[in-house]
């Protein structure tokens, strides 16, 4: 008895029971029983207004608006209305900006919501926004294609692919805010007062600049090596990439290419260092005027820093042997009285000075652990130069 199967659209000359109107009660759309009148004579399935003509007033009263209510509408909701504006307008969809903009804005009042621009195509945007093209560009010159900067969601954000219109030279930098006339003819040619090879070839169109900084010192024209695109100032250049990894570390950073360099445009280097630690070889005059004849090492490091030749750090005392303090203090002429090889300060000898006889400190340490009469082996035992 339960499950009963009732077709509306063959007792109703075909007006199916469809979306939301399943779910209605017979009393919405028909008379009480036993008539069951209807109380609406929709002409076929498509005949929303008929039966909604109070929903069509509230919405639309005044409006214009068709009575092809499925235009909009679906069965299932009549609140979620689509309205393809492409099919009813030959292609032109309405994106970005456009999906907010009211009827008349780009439409005659109703009933017959003639448009007031007639664009060519959905790119074709002068047609209707011409009079933002004036406020902006009157006299310019700027192309019309406005697509080619401005998009659909907003025409103050404005992209322009500057390097895909200059084959590939880029608005790198500081050249993002020049105005085009700084490069370019007057509109509308806008033809190029410099002709880069790229965006690379800074040279093409900062002549002046380098003549001005440069001129007749031979600097190679390979701006960027030193300069960037921000600013033409605060040049940066790697020496160390350019010397075999020599770093212009402490005071050499502030010192003219010629201190170390002959002149442009070869800048063929003085000295020929064997790295970054090798001193002596371009300060072979200040270790003679220092230490000629001392037999200082040539580690310079191992005393000096690049940032001040003169200052020195260097704690004999302390890290080594108490010389310039206690019962050695002044007791030796120069540094070879003790380090008797040149090249190699950790060999140093105890005897020059102390004139002990073998005989007699092998007699006095017979009883010492592991005594040998060699400077070494007295450091070892006396490392303050103490007797005890």
């Amino acid at each position: 008895w339960e499950g009963t199967a009732f077709d509306h659209g063959l007792v109703a000359r075909g007006f199916d029971l469809i979306g939301a109107h399943t779910a209605l009660d017979c009393a919405a759309c028909h008379g009480p029983p036993p008539g069951f009148e209807p109380l609406f004579a929709p002409v076929d399935q498509n005949d929303c207004l008929t039966c909604h003509q109070a929903d069509y007033d509230g919405a639309h009263a005044g409006a214009g608006f068709p009575t092809t209510c499925l235009t909009c509408h679906d069965a299932d909701d009549w609140q979620d209305a689509v309205f393809e504006h492409a099919t009813a307008s030959n292609g032109f969809a309405l994106v970005g900006a456009h999906e907010a903009l009211p009827c008349a804005a780009c439409h005659a009042p109703p009933p017959g919501f003639e448009p007031l621009f007639s664009p060519v195509d959905q790119d074709d945007c002068v047609t209707c926004h011409q009079a933002d093209y004036d406020q902006q560009h009157t006299g310019t010159g700027f192309p019309t294609q406005c697509i080619a900067c401005h998009n659909t969601n907003t025409w103050p954000d404005v992209n322009f692919d500057h390097a895909s219109v200059a084959n590939g030279f880029r608005l790198l930098g500081a050249h993002q805010t020049l105005d085009c006339l700084a490069c370019h003819a007057p509109p509308p040619d806008f033809t190029p007062l410099f002709d880069p090879a790229g965006d690379q070839d800074c040279l093409t169109c900062h002549q002046a600049d380098y003549d001005q900084q440069h001129a007749a010192d031979g600097f190679p024209f390979e701006c960027i090596a030193c300069h960037n695109t921000n600013t033409w100032q605060g040049a940066t250049f790697d020496h160390a990439g350019a010397s075999g990894g020599f770093p212009l570390l402490g005071a050499h950073e502030t010192l003219p290419c010629s201190a170390c360099h002959a002149p442009p445009p070869d800048f063929s280097p003085l000295f020929n260092p064997a790295d970054a630690n090798d001193c002596l070889t371009c300060h072979q005059p200040d270790f003679q005027q220092a230490h000629g004849g001392q037999g200082y090492p040539t580690t310079c490091l191992t005393c000096h820093n690049t940032t001040d030749w003169q200052q020195t750090t260097f704690d004999h005392d302390n890290d080594f042997f108490p010389i310039f303090s206690g019962k050695h203090a002044g007791e030796w002429p120069s540094c070879a009285t003790c380090h008797t090889d040149p090249d190699d300060f950790n060999v140093f000898t105890c005897l020059v000075c102390h004139e002990h006889r073998q005989d007699r400190m092998d007699d006095k340490h017979q009883d010492v652990p592991g005594y040998v009469y060699e400077s070494n082996a007295c450091y070892a035992c006396h490392p303050t130069g103490e007797k005890d």
